[in-house]
């Protein structure tokens, strides 16, 4: 959004006033505030007031023709300055204290869009930025959700003496605000805790941050820390007595090597009621993105499916944020393998703790992840059943019809030509509809009819293959009135439609005890 200097006199915001549409670039503009007798304050007219006498027609022209004059006036006056010069993605400007300095988040593309954020000091009356290193932090929030109340994230803000900058970092699934001093020396934790705070503005005095968290166990309240004092206060408990009634799942943080080396993190939740020494169901649940993770906020899925009995084993694997940047990146043009063999170690690592039934394993994600689930039930035949939301199935075709263009297949696969035949067998290579003849697990297909990030035909395409090679029982399911986001933002009576079929599916091919 746009911010006003201290002074009111410079309005800064972020758009893209380029031809290129790849997503690459986003910049920041400066422009001044029109005054009183500017050309916008003369291309605007103060309404008549009631009952006055209408102009005449003469008069009519007259002032059309001077408000049309204003108005190319006007239009001419208003050059925003970049500030950015085009050379990335760029965001979430604020001024400094002094009205000075422009502190942007942002990128050049050097991962694309793996890359992790800096903060680039600009000075506003122009000039070359300088950059204060992220320290392998993730910048900005990305740790998912399905039940989390609208707002803004913690905005990037100043402290009063123009010496720290206050942004929100993932680390290893929690989000938290930390303190980058404008020296460049490391930054510091300012409010921590295993939660993810997904909500909160400063005061003017830049002292006391009032802020929502929330966690695996609670949806979100409100906060206040006072940054002098490092002193925290809880305002609400908005869930407190409904969540007393509720018994909750034990949830066990796992830490564990990948076949490869890689340090994999992620967690293991029991079901409801669990008791030693009897076996119960697993799912696997892959999260969206993929540079997004899982981590300390409330999934209404995760918990439901716990309630139902299953455990649930959600991890983030080569390519989720929180984790730096070579982590991150590792997942851009090796889709399907390190990725899959991340989250195959980590079925394997659960059931070295010796509850979870190797015959009882169900598989299930939404956009990547639901790519992933499509992707695993092609190589293997180890889960039971399995329900895609959302999904890939063909990378080909994907080049063309979501609503952001090639763009994602270019920057995520490395294929810079997606329809020559070079990129065409590139991306069919890692397509699970090239391997659709292999699926014998059941699968549960969902899609929304209105989804334009991956459009249904992804689905269908699965579905009928499916169908064709006849190995599998499979299910095509179509929710109206909702796109993408479905799973956290769509009509609650979907919501709830769509939690009943995913306990019907996996109630029947996975049973729970």
């Amino acid at each position: 959004g746009a911010t006003w200097s201290p002074d009111g006199r410079l309005i800064a915001f972020s758009a893209n006033r380029t031809e290129d549409e790849s997503f690459r670039i986003r910049d920041i503009f400066v422009t001044p505030v029109p005054g009183e007798d500017s050309p916008a304050a003369r291309a605007s007219v103060a309404p008549p007031e009631p009952g006055a006498q209408q102009p005449g027609e003469e008069e009519a022209k007259a002032l059309a023709e001077r408000l049309r004059k204003a108005a190319e006036e006007a239009e001419a006056a208003f050059q925003p300055r970049c500030v950015t010069g085009g050379i990335g993605v760029f965001h979430a400007a604020r001024f400094s204290p002094d009205g000075k300095t422009l502190a942007v988040i942002g990128h050049q593309n050097e991962y694309q869009n793996a890359t992790l954020p800096k903060i680039y000091l600009y000075p506003v009356e122009g000039g070359e930025p300088r950059i204060l290193d992220h320290w392998d932090l993730q910048i900005g929030n990305s740790v998912g959700a399905d039940v989390r109340p609208g707002g803004p994230g913690v905005d990037i803000t100043w402290s009063p003496d123009g010496q720290r900058i206050y942004v929100p970092v993932v680390h290893r699934g929690a989000c938290l605000v930390y303190a980058f001093p404008v020296s460049g020396d490391r930054p510091q934790l300012v409010v921590g805790g295993e939660r993810e705070i997904y909500g909160g503005t400063f005061d003017r005095a830049g002292r006391r941050l009032a802020f929502v968290a929330g966690s695996m166990f609670e949806i979100g309240d409100v906060y206040v820390y006072d940054v002098l004092q490092g002193e925290e206060r809880r305002l609400t408990a908005v869930n407190e007595a409904l969540f007393a009634e509720i018994e909750w799942p034990e949830v066990q943080e796992l830490n564990f090597k990948s076949r490869d080396g890689w340090d994999l993190h992620g967690w293991l939740m029991k079901p409801v009621g669990f008791e030693e020494g009897k076996k119960y169901p697993l799912v696997l649940e892959i999260h969206g993105g993929p540079h997004t993770c899982y981590g300390h906020a409330f999934y209404q899925e995760i918990q439901l499916l716990a309630a139902a009995g299953y455990g649930v084993l959600f991890i983030n694997p080569r390519g989720s944020t929180g984790y730096g940047q070579r982590f991150v990146d590792a997942v851009r043009g090796d889709y399907g393998n390190g990725d899959y063999k991340d989250l195959m170690d980590a079925v394997d690592h659960a059931l070295t703790f010796g509850w979870v039934d190797e015959k009882r394993l169900a598989v299930t994600g939404g956009s990547y992840g639901g790519f992933m689930t499509n992707w695993i039930v092609t190589q293997t035949d180890r889960f039971a059943a399995a329900i895609t939301h959302r999904s890939i199935s063909n990378w080909v075709s994907f080049s063309g019809t979501p609503d952001f263009g090639p763009f994602f297949n270019q920057m995520q696969h490395k294929v810079e030509d997606p329809w020559s035949p070079e990129g065409v067998q590139a991306l069919w290579r890692i397509s699970p509809l090239a391997y659709v003849r292999n699926v014998k697990t059941p699968i549960c297909i969902m899609h929304s009819e209105f989804d334009y990030r991956c459009p249904i035909e992804q689905a269908e395409q699965f579905y009928m293959a499916i169908k064709f090679y006849g190995k599998a029982p499979t299910e095509l399911v179509r929710h109206p009135r909702s796109n993408h986001d479905l799973t956290r933002q769509g009509p609650p009576v979907l919501r709830v439609d769509r939690f009943h079929k995913i306990l019907r599916w996996f109630g029947k091919y996975c049973p729970p005890n």
